[in-house]
């Protein structure tokens, strides 16, 4: 995977788009306020200050997250998403969650987090929009404000279950240097950093492979079964009976449907 392959990474690198982004953002605001019926003296009040830092600032720590800790996060359940006073011992910090077509950037300052989520569609005929939305979280009197859509829903749960996994377990961070490269040739994490700041990779060793202790029941299927010598078997498709298989350890991320 190359850096410029990455949305992320696009978004990063080109500051009119931000900028662009920026002033949709507040237009898209502005008449939110008005359809609510808002006084023009309460939007004139606006303060744009943290999302216009947030997308404008270079001063951006930007993180690579690998499938493993995407999946791993989504599993998270938030039992209470209006109690936030775990998220205090999270460090201050401004970063950027880049992983597929996505991106989430957050400022965590104080008792208060400022995020901004967006998402690049591309449609069948080649076209692509990105859809947006932000949200701040003050930690300290466990106040949000969000947007009321599905999309802010899911991005509003997917901010909290990435801080919860990234920052309050254990994962591995590996820092690439601008023009180097980390990974095997064939490896789905492989990250070629072609952009002029420091991305760190976010994975998790222990989330490498999964483990199904006790006894188990592989339903019946078919497979493909070497025959005759070892030097020059020829092959034969076979099928496999019901059986019980007590423990399994598995790659993370193949598919074992019989299994």
């Amino acid at each position: 995977m190359k850096t410029k392959q990455l949305f992320g990474y696009r978004f990063s690198m080109n500051l009119p788009f931000r900028e662009k982004l920026l002033a949709t953002y507040i237009e898209s605001k502005e008449k939110e306020i008005k359809s609510a019926g808002h006084p023009e003296k309460l939007m004139d009040d606006m303060n744009y200050s943290e999302i216009t830092t947030i997308l404008l600032s270079k001063n951006v720590t930007h993180y690579y997250l690998c499938a493993p800790v995407i999946n791993f996060s989504q599993k998270i359940k938030i039992k209470d998403h209006y109690q936030f006073q775990w998220l205090k011992q999270i460090p201050d910090q401004m970063a950027q969650y880049s992983f597929g077509n996505s991106l989430i950037r957050f400022q965590k300052k104080g008792s208060r987090i400022v995020a901004f989520f967006a998402t690049n569609i591309v449609y069948g005929n080649g076209d692509h929009n990105t859809e947006f939305c932000s949200l701040n979280i003050d930690v300290f009197w466990n106040e949000i404000n969000k947007p009321e859509t599905e999309f802010g829903a899911t991005s509003y749960t997917l901010l909290l279950q990435l801080l919860t996994f990234i920052e309050l377990s254990e994962v591995e961070e590996i820092t690439i240097e601008p023009g180097h490269k980390h990974g095997v040739q064939k490896s789905p994490d492989r990250l070629l950093n072609e952009t002029p700041f420091q991305i760190t990779i976010v994975n998790t060793r222990w989330a490498q492979k999964v483990y199904r202790p006790g006894e188990f029941i592989v339903m019946p299927h078919q497979r493909w079964q070497p025959m005759g010598p070892r030097s020059n078997p020829y092959w034969k498709v076979i099928w496999i009976d019901t059986y019980t298989k007590n423990g399994l350890t598995i790659q993370a991320g193949k598919d074992r449907r019989n299994s």
